[in-house]
Protein backbone atom coordinates (compact mmCIF):
# COMPACT_ATOMS: atom_id res chain seq x y z
CA UNK A 1 0.00 0.00 0.00
CA UNK A 2 3.03 2.30 0.14
CA UNK A 3 3.39 4.91 -2.62
CA UNK A 4 6.78 6.11 -3.83
CA UNK A 5 8.13 9.53 -2.93
CA UNK A 6 7.80 12.47 -5.35
CA UNK A 7 10.50 12.85 -7.94
CA UNK A 8 11.10 16.27 -6.42
CA UNK A 9 12.25 14.74 -3.13
CA UNK A 10 10.93 12.81 -0.17
CA UNK A 11 11.14 9.49 1.60
CA UNK A 12 9.05 6.49 2.45
CA UNK A 13 9.79 4.37 5.52
CA UNK A 14 8.54 0.79 5.63
CA UNK A 15 8.22 -0.92 9.03
CA UNK A 16 7.84 -4.66 9.01
CA UNK A 17 6.92 -6.73 12.07
CA UNK A 18 7.03 -10.49 12.45
CA UNK A 19 5.23 -12.31 15.24
CA UNK A 20 5.35 -15.93 16.34
CA UNK A 21 4.19 -18.05 19.21
CA UNK A 22 7.72 -18.83 20.29
CA UNK A 23 9.48 -15.48 20.53
CA UNK A 24 8.87 -11.78 20.88
CA UNK A 25 7.79 -9.63 17.97
CA UNK A 26 10.67 -8.85 15.60
CA UNK A 27 10.55 -5.43 13.90
CA UNK A 28 12.69 -3.77 11.23
CA UNK A 29 12.38 -0.58 9.22
CA UNK A 30 13.88 0.69 5.97
CA UNK A 31 13.61 4.03 4.19
CA UNK A 32 13.46 4.79 0.48
CA UNK A 33 14.74 8.34 -0.13
CA UNK A 34 14.61 10.63 -3.18
CA UNK A 35 16.88 13.59 -2.73
CA UNK A 36 15.33 17.05 -3.06
CA UNK A 37 15.59 18.78 -6.43
CA UNK A 38 18.64 21.07 -6.69
CA UNK A 39 17.77 24.63 -5.80
CA UNK A 40 16.88 26.64 -8.89
CA UNK A 41 18.86 29.89 -9.25
CA UNK A 42 19.36 32.36 -12.07
CA UNK A 43 22.22 34.63 -13.10
CA UNK A 44 21.48 38.01 -14.69
CA UNK A 45 23.99 40.51 -16.13
CA UNK A 46 22.51 43.64 -14.55
CA UNK A 47 21.53 46.85 -16.31
CA UNK A 48 23.84 48.21 -19.02
CA UNK A 49 23.92 51.64 -20.68
CA UNK A 50 25.86 52.61 -23.80
CA UNK A 51 26.67 56.11 -24.99
CA UNK A 52 25.19 57.71 -28.08
CA UNK A 53 26.58 57.71 -31.64
CA UNK A 54 28.20 54.27 -31.51
CA UNK A 55 28.07 52.07 -34.61
CA UNK A 56 25.18 49.64 -34.84
CA UNK A 57 27.66 46.78 -35.09
CA UNK A 58 29.27 47.76 -31.78
CA UNK A 59 25.86 48.01 -30.12
CA UNK A 60 24.78 44.63 -31.48
CA UNK A 61 27.98 43.01 -30.22
CA UNK A 62 27.57 44.53 -26.75
CA UNK A 63 23.89 43.54 -26.64
CA UNK A 64 24.57 39.93 -27.58
CA UNK A 65 27.27 39.71 -24.92
CA UNK A 66 24.88 41.20 -22.34
CA UNK A 67 22.06 38.87 -23.34
CA UNK A 68 24.32 35.83 -22.96
CA UNK A 69 24.64 36.73 -19.26
CA UNK A 70 21.14 35.40 -18.52
CA UNK A 71 21.34 31.79 -17.35
CA UNK A 72 20.08 29.35 -14.72
CA UNK A 73 21.37 26.45 -12.65
CA UNK A 74 19.59 23.76 -10.70
CA UNK A 75 16.04 22.59 -10.78
CA UNK A 76 14.59 19.49 -12.42
CA UNK A 77 13.55 19.72 -16.05
CA UNK A 78 14.11 23.47 -15.94
CA UNK A 79 13.00 25.78 -18.75
CA UNK A 80 13.59 29.51 -19.07
CA UNK A 81 12.57 32.55 -21.11
CA UNK A 82 13.55 32.22 -24.78
CA UNK A 83 15.75 35.24 -25.54
CA UNK A 84 16.08 34.76 -29.30
CA UNK A 85 13.33 37.29 -29.99
CA UNK A 86 15.13 40.16 -28.24
CA UNK A 87 17.08 42.43 -30.61
CA UNK A 88 19.37 45.36 -29.80
CA UNK A 89 18.15 48.96 -29.70
CA UNK A 90 18.89 51.41 -32.52
CA UNK A 91 22.19 53.30 -32.42
CA UNK A 92 20.04 56.44 -32.27
CA UNK A 93 18.73 55.51 -28.82
CA UNK A 94 16.37 53.06 -27.15
CA UNK A 95 16.16 50.33 -24.58
CA UNK A 96 15.31 46.66 -24.24
CA UNK A 97 13.85 45.27 -21.02
CA UNK A 98 14.20 41.54 -20.41
CA UNK A 99 12.31 39.73 -17.69
CA UNK A 100 14.04 36.38 -17.43
CA UNK A 101 12.12 33.60 -15.67
CA UNK A 102 13.15 30.00 -15.03
CA UNK A 103 10.77 27.32 -13.78
CA UNK A 104 11.09 23.60 -13.20
CA UNK A 105 8.84 20.59 -12.85
CA UNK A 106 9.13 20.77 -9.07
CA UNK A 107 7.35 24.15 -8.86
CA UNK A 108 10.53 26.16 -8.32
CA UNK A 109 10.65 29.60 -9.96
CA UNK A 110 13.30 32.33 -10.17
CA UNK A 111 13.11 35.60 -12.06
CA UNK A 112 14.93 38.89 -12.71
CA UNK A 113 14.43 41.99 -14.88
CA UNK A 114 17.34 43.91 -16.45
CA UNK A 115 17.53 46.73 -19.00
CA UNK A 116 19.91 47.42 -21.89
CA UNK A 117 19.92 51.10 -22.87
CA UNK A 118 21.45 53.12 -25.70
CA UNK A 119 21.44 56.84 -24.94
CA UNK A 120 19.62 58.99 -27.53
CA UNK A 121 21.57 61.02 -30.06
CA UNK A 122 22.40 64.55 -28.83
CA UNK A 123 19.87 67.11 -30.04
CA UNK A 124 20.95 68.62 -33.37
CA UNK A 125 20.81 72.41 -33.54
CA UNK A 126 22.18 75.13 -35.84
CA UNK A 127 23.76 78.48 -35.01
CA UNK A 128 23.18 81.41 -37.36
CA UNK A 129 24.26 85.06 -37.01
CA UNK A 130 21.05 86.61 -38.27
CA UNK A 131 20.54 89.05 -41.10
CA UNK A 132 23.23 91.68 -41.80
CA UNK A 133 23.02 94.85 -43.88
CA UNK A 134 25.95 97.01 -45.02
CA UNK A 135 25.65 100.57 -46.21
CA UNK A 136 26.35 101.55 -49.81
CA UNK A 137 29.62 102.81 -51.28
CA UNK A 138 31.89 100.56 -49.22
CA UNK A 139 35.02 99.15 -50.82
CA UNK A 140 34.62 95.64 -52.22
CA UNK A 141 37.43 94.40 -49.96
CA UNK A 142 35.57 95.59 -46.86
CA UNK A 143 32.39 93.89 -48.06
CA UNK A 144 34.24 90.63 -48.75
CA UNK A 145 35.75 90.66 -45.25
CA UNK A 146 32.39 91.34 -43.59
CA UNK A 147 30.68 88.63 -45.67
CA UNK A 148 33.33 86.02 -44.80
CA UNK A 149 32.93 86.78 -41.09
CA UNK A 150 29.13 86.55 -41.38
CA UNK A 151 29.29 83.28 -43.29
CA UNK A 152 31.62 81.73 -40.70
CA UNK A 153 28.87 82.16 -38.09
CA UNK A 154 26.83 79.30 -39.56
CA UNK A 155 27.53 76.12 -37.58
CA UNK A 156 25.85 73.15 -35.91
CA UNK A 157 26.21 71.12 -32.75
CA UNK A 158 24.89 67.73 -31.70
CA UNK A 159 23.54 64.91 -33.79
CA UNK A 160 25.26 61.70 -34.83
CA UNK A 161 27.32 61.84 -38.01
CA UNK A 162 25.81 65.25 -38.84
CA UNK A 163 26.51 67.10 -42.09
CA UNK A 164 25.46 70.59 -43.16
CA UNK A 165 25.09 72.86 -46.19
CA UNK A 166 28.39 73.51 -47.96
CA UNK A 167 28.83 77.30 -47.92
CA UNK A 168 31.92 77.46 -50.13
CA UNK A 169 29.83 78.37 -53.16
CA UNK A 170 28.38 81.54 -51.61
CA UNK A 171 30.21 84.76 -52.48
CA UNK A 172 29.69 88.33 -51.29
CA UNK A 173 27.41 90.82 -53.05
CA UNK A 174 28.77 93.54 -55.32
CA UNK A 175 29.78 96.82 -53.73
CA UNK A 176 27.12 98.53 -55.81
CA UNK A 177 24.37 96.64 -53.98
CA UNK A 178 22.84 93.20 -53.71
CA UNK A 179 22.03 90.42 -51.30
CA UNK A 180 22.85 86.79 -50.60
CA UNK A 181 20.30 84.48 -48.95
CA UNK A 182 21.66 81.37 -47.23
CA UNK A 183 19.43 78.54 -46.07
CA UNK A 184 21.65 76.49 -43.78
CA UNK A 185 20.48 72.94 -43.07
CA UNK A 186 22.10 70.30 -40.89
CA UNK A 187 20.97 66.66 -40.77
CA UNK A 188 22.28 63.51 -39.12
CA UNK A 189 22.08 59.75 -39.45
CA UNK A 190 19.37 59.61 -36.79
CA UNK A 191 16.86 61.60 -38.90
CA UNK A 192 17.33 64.86 -37.04
CA UNK A 193 17.21 68.08 -39.08
CA UNK A 194 17.71 71.74 -38.14
CA UNK A 195 17.65 74.76 -40.45
CA UNK A 196 17.79 78.55 -40.61
CA UNK A 197 17.69 81.19 -43.35
CA UNK A 198 19.59 84.50 -43.11
CA UNK A 199 20.33 87.31 -45.57
CA UNK A 200 23.43 89.44 -46.15
CA UNK A 201 22.60 92.71 -47.88
CA UNK A 202 24.64 95.55 -49.37
CA UNK A 203 22.51 98.65 -49.79
CA UNK A 204 22.09 99.86 -53.36
CA UNK A 205 24.26 102.79 -54.34
CA UNK A 206 22.38 106.12 -54.19
CA UNK A 207 20.90 107.09 -57.53
CA UNK A 208 23.28 109.27 -59.46
CA UNK A 209 21.85 112.54 -60.72
CA UNK A 210 23.25 115.82 -62.06
CA UNK A 211 22.11 119.39 -61.66
CA UNK A 212 22.58 121.77 -64.59
CA UNK A 213 21.94 125.55 -64.42
CA UNK A 214 20.17 125.67 -67.73
CA UNK A 215 20.86 127.90 -70.71
CA UNK A 216 21.78 131.53 -70.09
CA UNK A 217 22.03 134.39 -72.59
CA UNK A 218 23.45 137.78 -71.92
CA UNK A 219 22.73 140.87 -73.93
CA UNK A 220 25.35 142.70 -75.97
CA UNK A 221 27.41 145.71 -74.92
CA UNK A 222 27.60 144.69 -71.30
Amino acid sequence: GQVPPSKCGGSVTVIDSVTSDCQPVVTCSSSFVVRSAPKLTIDCPGNQTLGSCMTQAAITSAFNSWKSGFSFTGGCGTTATNLTGFTPPSRCGGRVIITYTATDSCSQTASCTDTFTVNPAPTLSVNCLGNQTLSSCLRQGAIDTAFAAWKSGFSFIGGCGATATNLSGFSSPNSCGGRVIITYTASDSCSQTASCTDTFTVATAPKLSVNCPGNQTLGSCM
